[in-house]
């Protein structure tokens, strides 16, 4: 019996130990069980929280969700894609992603676009300083644009090198057959009407009835240096024979070789209009021809040997291309001011130096540019009180220009110009829902009509359609 007891003992405590073991085993799976089933379930609400986000929701009054409208006005404005390709890659990408919509049509994606524009217009400027940059575009039609931008000015300095179109601030856009002064200078007075806004010096090229709009409302006025370098180009070779008949010459070469074989031997096209803002271009060209004279085909010496008979006249031009270049990149990145202006004197003194290296002789020509440049530095010093750093260069607008007429695809002045004050901005689902609320068709026909009708509009009226 004794050993009886003892073996059922060992049993017992053999058994005690292997069911702790299961115990804590169960309770071991037990929790796991438990953790599993709650990752599950974290990670089941995250997959059905996103693919609910992931569908289009659409905006209160409208078809379509934000992220369509705010795609459709990138695709259009900033990566100049046009309104129908605009409405055939969003309807692509819904199917790649399995949402189901109806073709979106160019015409709402043309007012989607519109109504960003004039909510940014709409937009007060932050209390501040301002220099305001203000031009309009040559005519297009039978309009001008107006176009002003505002750019931020701290107490100390303002941004100088070359302006994107993100540095800026579209604060106007208007069409008309005829900008006065007095138009301007109302348009000017009402955008400064803000609270805490006010703008230092203004930024334009020469036109008279901008000069007089910076006058009435007594706002210093600083010349922009690409168009005082063409003015000066302008009033040095405007009447100097040979440089009109080298330009006649090049004309006559891209007329005769447009289709031939020699066309990468063509010289630059230079518009009638504003040829002297070409002008290096003439240049650089020339320059390259005589490098490489000696490999140049046969026909193609005969054909330019205007450029041999003209090599004084080109060796001129190129002392002027030197000259642009180094004050371009000078007061273009710093700014003008007194130590801009001791730097160019310094630069001149190189530069002359180099041309004696060379042996080029400077000429009365290259003498009155200098002469130029220098007066339009001391003019820009004394135009503004206390200058500390002056922007002198308005490129951005005639980029802004030539992205609303060649990128967006406007070769009329329309209603669309107001997609202007989008260029450059960085546009989030919230600027897009407040555009979208804030303004209605019934504002877009309101400024249509207040627009003045369109060279198309008047064509179509004037020649309607018949039926054939």
């Amino acid at each position: 019996m004794p050993a009886t007891n003892t073996k059922t003992t060992q049993k017992i405590a053999v058994w005690k130990r292997k069911n702790a073991q299961k115990q804590k085993r169960i309770k071991r799976l037990s929790a796991k069980l438990t953790q599993t089933t709650r990752s599950r379930q974290h990670w089941r609400t995250k997959y059905y929280q996103l693919e609910k986000s992931q569908q289009p929701h659409p905006l209160k009054h409208h078809r379509y969700c934000l992220k369509l409208m705010l795609l459709s006005v990138v695709l259009h404005i900033h990566h100049n894609v046009s309104l129908r390709a605009c409405s055939a890659a969003l309807y692509e990408v819904a199917q790649l992603y399995g949402h189901k919509i109806k073709r979106i049509s160019a015409s709402t994606i043309r007012s989607w676009s519109m109504r960003m524009g004039h909510y940014y217009l709409q937009m007060r400027l932050a209390a501040g300083s301002y220099v305001l940059i203000a031009d309009e575009s040559i005519l297009i039609g039978n309009q001008k644009l107006l176009v002003l931008l505002a750019v931020r000015q701290t107490p100390d300095l303002c941004r100088i090198a070359p302006l994107t179109m993100a540095d800026v601030a579209v604060i106007h856009v208007q069409a008309s057959t005829s900008w006065k002064g007095a138009d301007i200078a109302a348009v000017i007075q009402q955008a400064s009407q803000a609270p805490g806004v006010g703008f230092t010096y203004a930024v334009s090229d020469k036109g008279n009835n901008l000069r007089k709009a910076f006058s009435i409302c007594e706002l210093p006025y600083i010349e922009d240096v690409t168009h005082r370098i063409a003015n000066e180009a302008r009033l040095i070779f405007e009447q100097h024979a040979d440089f009109n008949h080298f330009i006649a010459c090049q004309q006559l070469t891209r007329a005769k070789w447009a289709l031939s074989q020699y066309a990468p031997y063509l010289p630059p096209n230079a518009r009638k209009k504003a040829r002297f803002h070409q002008l290096l271009n003439s240049a650089e060209w020339a320059g390259r021809v005589l490098a490489q004279w000696s490999a140049l085909p046969l026909e193609v010496q005969t054909e330019l040997s205007y450029v041999r008979q003209y090599e004084a006249l080109i060796r001129i031009l190129q002392m002027v291309q030197m000259v642009v270049d180094s004050f371009s990149n000078l007061v273009k990145w710093k700014g003008i001011s007194r130590f801009s202006a001791a730097c160019w004197q310094q630069r001149r003194q190189g530069l002359e130096a180099d041309w004696q290296q060379r042996g080029w002789v400077m000429n009365e020509s290259v003498e009155r540019f200098f002469l130029g440049l220098d007066s339009y530095l001391s003019q820009s010093l004394s135009g503004v009180a206390e200058p500390n750093q002056i922007l002198c260069c308005s490129d951005v607008i005639e980029s802004m220009f030539g992205k609303y007429k060649y990128g967006v695809g406007h070769q009329v002045i329309s209603g669309d110009s107001v997609k202007m004050a989008v260029f450059g901005r960085q546009i989030g689902l919230a600027d897009v829902e407040s555009a979208m609320g804030f303004i209605g068709h019934k504002f877009l026909r309101e400024q249509e009509a207040k627009r003045p009708p369109s060279l198309t509009k008047l064509r179509r009226k004037v020649l309607p359609k018949t039926a054939t």
